[in-house]
């Protein structure tokens, strides 16, 4: 079950996500896994989410979806974003604990080992919490992409059920790791998010894809340059909603 929320005015439709996201955190009686990715797009939501009431946080085991191959003082980690929008504020109320963060340790000095060692630590974490995530939130790129999986990049086709790591990414820096396509497509619930004109492409085609079947390759994805649309994995999803600013009829 999905749909498509509009709302023009930017600092609505980061709340507006932050609530839908927080409402899916609340199930259950056991650990719940969040996953977030990186980006401008997503700043607002990840600052949004510690007012939301009724999530236990004391529960929650917080992942990212996709991170750059840098340490995690470095300027274009995804985690240093990701505390500083939501960690550190959920830490300093007392609400999250310590050991719920499970990110990527990478080396100051690269090492082959090491990385894929620090890739490895997250997905055994994963695997102990039932390999899956509760809710994720997801920014789409300009050409469709969602994590790092890419249009037309071996990163999308990857077999992988946790998360891979690739040095030939077609977007800086080149040194990634993401969820792949099977892990996404495992996620119980989505938040996808299409922030700003230059998405306005990557939308349109969002719209226009088929439900994809996860158990019979890619489905009906659209595409967009001649490439399958990463996005529209969402749609196989049990529960997404896509958040826009960009007028869609």
């Amino acid at each position: 079950m999905g749909r498509l929320v509009r709302l023009p005015e930017r600092t609505a439709l980061d709340r507006a996500c932050a609530a839908w996201l927080a409402r899916r955190l609340q199930s259950g009686a056991g650990p719940v896994v969040f996953a977030a990715c990186g980006g401008r797009s997503v700043d607002g939501i990840l600052a949004a989410l510690p007012g939301q009431a009724g999530v236990p946080w004391e529960r929650v085991h917080v992942f990212l979806v996709d991170e750059r191959v840098v340490p995690a003082g470095h300027a274009d980690s995804n985690l240093r974003q990701l505390h500083a929008g939501l960690v550190a504020p959920l830490a300093s109320a007392g609400l999250l604990p310590a050991g719920n963060l499970h990110a990527f340790a990478f080396p100051q000095h690269p090492s082959v080992a090491a990385e894929a060692a620090a890739v490895e630590s997250c997905n055994r974490a994963l695997r102990a919490l039932g390999g899956r995530f509760d809710a994720v939130l997801l920014s789409a790129g300009e050409d469709g992409h969602v994590a790092a999986l890419f249009p037309g990049h071996r990163s999308f086709d990857d077999p992988a059920q946790g998360y891979i790591r690739f040095d030939d990414s077609p977007k800086p820096p080149a040194s990634r790791v993401s969820a792949s396509r099977a892990l996404l497509l495992r996620s119980r619930a989505a938040a996808l998010v299409f922030a700003g004109e230059s998405k306005r492409a990557a939308l349109a085609g969002f719209i226009a894809c088929g439900r994809p079947d996860p158990d019979a390759g890619l489905g009906r994805l659209a595409v967009l340059d001649r490439q399958p649309v990463p996005a529209c994995l969402v749609r196989a999803l049990p529960e997404w909603a896509a958040f826009t600013d960009l007028d869609h009829r």
